[in-house]
């Protein structure tokens, strides 16, 4: 798959993410840590997407290190 970025979605409205878009071959696995442990929150769901994004939303998450980090691959 190519360009694969991850959002989280949390029941507060708040959304981390989405990470750095990366390709992933087929059975391969990439770690992602995504910070949240200064909101307050009770549930949260993965929103993956695959592929070019024009979003600005998007653009602006990338840039806000202070909302996000990223894993390393494997």
């Amino acid at each position: 798959m190519k360009k694969v970025r991850v959002e989280v979605h949390l029941s507060n409205g708040v959304e981390l993410g989405p990470t750095t878009p990366t390709d992933i071959d087929p059975g391969e696995s990439v770690d992602v840590v995504l910070k949240a442990a200064d909101k307050d929150f009770d549930g949260w769901t993965a929103h993956p997407e695959v592929g070019e994004s024009g979003n600005d939303e998007h653009k602006q998450g990338e840039e806000n290190e202070s909302e996000h980090s990223e894993g390393d691959s494997d």
